[in-house]
């Protein structure tokens, strides 16, 4: 097989390079904090990706007798290439997502935040003890619950004893009555039958 001198497309590569080199990345206060920040992690995420593709796996991978620069050429043609499309799927998408999120900072910004308000936030000291003392109020509730079933209960047993009584006391007093009538009428008999004696 012949060797190759030069690598393929050298021009291109060039090319590539200068296009990669037109990106005008903004300001941070031209895109804002947010942005700029993404804009950062996506950099950083190509270059990761970069770096793989630029490891010699292509190269290990490929027939022995091939010429090792020609390989190695191929393989920084392909990965200037995976930069550059990368590179412009990321700007296409943040033309679209950077204006949100300006947006969303703006409406941050302008929303009034009351200085007075205090977030709630755990207890730093006696966090055992206050669960513990939690979970004995929750017994403690349910508890009284059960407490409160039993009052109701005895309260209408009660009711329904008291009722008892109050019959009873009742019908003694007719009992009573009934008697002193008996009483009364024997003692008219007894003094006609004295007086029919005399």
């Amino acid at each position: 097989m012949a060797e190759h001198t030069a690598g393929p497309g050298t021009e291109s590569v060039v090319k590539d390079a200068e296009r990669l080199k037109d990106f005008k990345i903004p300001t941070q206060e031209e895109e804002g904090e947010r942005m700029s920040r993404m804009r950062t992690y996506l950099e950083k995420t190509v270059d990761k990706l970069e770096s793989r593709l630029s490891q010699k796996d292509f190269v290990n991978s490929m027939p022995k007798g091939l010429n090792a620069e020609y390989l190695l050429a191929l393989q920084s043609r392909f990965c200037s290439i995976m930069k550059i499309r990368m590179c412009e799927q990321i700007e296409e998408h943040l033309s679209e997502i950077g204006p949100k999120l300006n947006q969303l900072d703006d409406i941050v910004q302008n929303t009034p935040h009351p200085l007075s308000h205090a977030a709630w936030r755990p207890s730093m000291k006696n966090t055992v003890e206050n669960s513990v003392v939690a979970h004995d109020l929750q017994v403690t509730l349910q508890h009284k619950e059960k407490l409160e079933k039993l009052l109701e209960e005895v309260e209408s047993e009660c009711d329904e004893l008291t009722e008892q009584v109050l019959e009873a006391e009742r019908r003694l007093s007719d009992n009573q009555t009934v008697l002193l009538n008996m009483e009364r009428g024997y003692e008219l008999f007894s003094d006609k039958i004295s007086q029919q004696l005399q």
